[in-house]
C-alpha cells in the first residue's frame, strides 16, 4: 500500500517544477508573480491529473470487491476537485515565499536556459502519463554513468535536499492515508500504522532518488552544457532553495487532503459493503 499511495499521490515533487515567464499583472506582490511566472496552477493540474488517474485505476487494490466504479469515480473526484487544490497551494506557496525573496528570483525565472528548461519539464512530466515511459527512463538512469549532466542533477537534488523531503513526504501522506482508512479506530493504532510506515523509510528513499534522477535526466536531455549548468546554479542558489522551500510548503496542504480524503472515501465505501 506505501507504494501506492505514493503513485496516488503523485509524491515526488522536484525543487524545478515547471518554470515559465509569463505577463504578471500590476499591482501583484513579488510572491503572486513567481506564483505566475513559474506556473503553479498549471503544474498542480498535472499532479491532480496523476493522482486521480491512478486512484482510479487502483481501484480494486485499495477497495477489493467494496464500492462500484462510478461511486469511486464520483468520490476521488471530489478528493481532487482542481480549483480547490489550486487555491489551496497558490495561498500556502505564497506565504511561505518572502516578498525579498521573490524579488529576486522574478529575474532569474526569465533567463534563456530556464525558460528553455520550461517546456521540458512539462512534456517529461505529462510523458510520464503514458504507459511504458517512466519504466524506460528508470531504465536509462540506473545505466546512466557520469558527465556534465548527471552531475548537474545530482547537484540540483543535493542542494534542495529532494531526497529527504520527498521521502519525508511520501511517508507521511502513507501515515494520514492507512490512519483516515482505519476510521474510528485510527487514533487508537497511530502508533502500530506509524512503525509500519517508518519500516519503508529505506525502501522510499530509494524510490524517491531513482524517481528524481529519472524524470529529471528525460527532461533535461535536450539542454547542453551550459544551458543545463545555469539552470542547476538557479536551484543551488539561496534564492533558488528558498523556492524549493516555499513550493513544499505549498503543495503540502493538497497532499495532505489527498492522504485523508482517499483514507476517508475508502473507508466510507467499504463500511457500506458490510452493512
Amino acid at each position: 500500500m506505501r507504494g501506492l499511495l505514493i503513485a496516488v499521490l503523485a509524491l515526488v515533487v522536484t525543487g524545478p517544477v515547471l518554470l515559465s515567464a509569463q505577463a504578471t499583472r500590476a499591482g501583484e506582490s513579488a510572491a503572486e508573480q513567481v506564483h505566475a511566472l513559474i506556473r503553479l496552477d498549471e503544474t498542480v493540474e498535472v499532479l491532480r491529473d496523476e493522482g486521480l488517474a491512478y486512484a482510479l485505476d487502483n481501484r480494486e487494490i485499495i477497495l477489493g470487491r467494496s464500492g462500484s466504479e462510478t461511486e469511486w469515480r464520483t468520490a476521488m473526484e471530489a478528493v481532487y476537485d482542481l480549483e480547490r487544490l489550486q487555491a489551496a497551494v497558490r495561498a500556502a506557496f505564497i506565504a511561505a515565499l518572502s516578498e525579498e525573496t521573490a524579488s529576486a528570483l522574478i529575474a532569474p525565472l526569465r533567463e534563456a536556459a530556464v525558460q528553455k528548461a520550461i517546456g521540458l519539464e512539462l512534456s517529461a512530466r505529462r510523458a510520464f502519463l503514458a504507459p511504458g515511459v517512466e519504466e524506460t527512463a528508470r531504465e536509462a538512469w540506473r545505466g546512466a554513468g557520469g558527465g556534465a549532466h548527471v552531475a548537474a542533477i545530482a547537484a540540483i537534488i543535493e542542494a534542495n535536499d529532494l531526497v529527504d523531503r520527498n521521502s519525508s513526504a511520501a511517508l507521511n501522506a502513507s501515515f494520514l492515508f492507512l490512519r483516515a482508512l482505519a476510521g474510528p479506530d485510527g487514533m487508537a493504532l497511530e502508533e502500530q500504522i506509524l512503525a509500519d510506515v517508518w519500516a519503508s523509510e529505506e525502501e522510499t528513499r530509494a524510490e524517491t532518488g531513482e524517481w528524481l534522477g529519472a524524470f529529471m535526466a528525460l527532461a533535461y536531455a535536450p539542454l547542453n552544457t551550459a544551458e543545463m549548468a545555469a539552470y542547476a546554479a538557479l536551484w543551488q542558489s539561496e534564492a533558488g532553495r528558498a523556492l524549493n522551500a516555499a513550493l513544499f510548503e505549498g503543495f503540502e496542504p493538497m497532499f495532505t487532503e489527498a492522504a485523508v480524503g482517499i483514507g476517508r472515501a475508502a473507508a466510507a465505501l467499504l463500511v457500506r459493503s458490510e452493512l
